[in-house]
């Protein structure tokens, strides 16, 4: 007996849904990365540690420290993401590879000075507590944290899905477009100050004539005639 034939067809290979093919093209890659590196730079500046000290010159005190004085490069790495970003979609094809590398370089710093946040509060709000009052190194203290990081972690995550977008689809990304088209180069054998007779015969300009001592409006009687 014959094999009966199988029913169904092999698995072919799914195109991307609409969204992801949507993360891959270029104005999703920047949109992302500046919203989300933008959201990191604007927590920055609020008070991301809260904490309380025990100390012969404080005192009992309550103590803050913003973004930027917890994390220090916060805002310096956002700007590193926004900046690189930018150039991945506006430079050619070495100069986006340059760019994605920078950036995720940059994103990975922008998480490694959150999670230490996150982590260890108290730690960083030491050395904060301890310059306030004019001494170096650090005063004990106990801290939390407060929504700001949490919302730069946010910002961080949308950037990464920004970038991890662009990284897939770099590839198919148009270089940059060009404005003013190049000017065609002359045939071979024709030189720009020559001109060219009705049959195709070298004429000499009148810039030649002139090198040569005639005069270009003598026409002579028999070309009046």
């Amino acid at each position: 007996m014959d094999a009966e034939p199988r029913s169904g067809t092999a698995a072919q290979p799914t195109d991307p849904t609409p969204r992801a093919r949507w993360i891959r093209r270029k104005p999703a890659g920047v949109l992302l990365a500046v919203l989300g590196a933008g959201a990191v730079l604007l927590t920055g500046s609020r008070s991301w540690v809260t904490g309380t000290v025990t100390d012969a010159v404080l005192g009992k005190a309550t103590i803050a420290a913003t973004g930027s004085d917890v994390a220090p490069g916060l805002s310096a790495l956002a700007l590193v993401v926004i900046a690189a970003a930018v150039a991945a979609v506006s430079g050619g094809r070495a100069v986006r590879v340059v760019s994605l590398v920078a950036e995720g370089a940059a994103l990975v710093a922008v998480a490694v000075l959150i999670v230490r946040v996150l982590l260890d509060p108290s730690g960083p709000l030491g050395p904060v507590a301890a310059a306030s009052v004019g001494r170096s190194g650090s005063i004990p203290t106990v801290a939390a944290v407060t929504s700001w990081p949490w919302l730069a972690a946010v910002g961080w995550l949308v950037a990464v899905v920004g970038w991890t977008g662009a990284v897939a689809g770099a590839r198919s990304w148009s270089g940059p477009s060009v404005r003013y088209e190049r000017r065609q180069r002359p045939p071979a054998g024709n030189d720009p100050g020559t001109a060219t007779g009705a049959r195709g015969q070298r004429v000499t300009s009148a810039w030649e004539q002139l090198d040569a001592g005639l005069d270009p409006t003598d026409v002579g009687e028999d070309s009046q005639t």
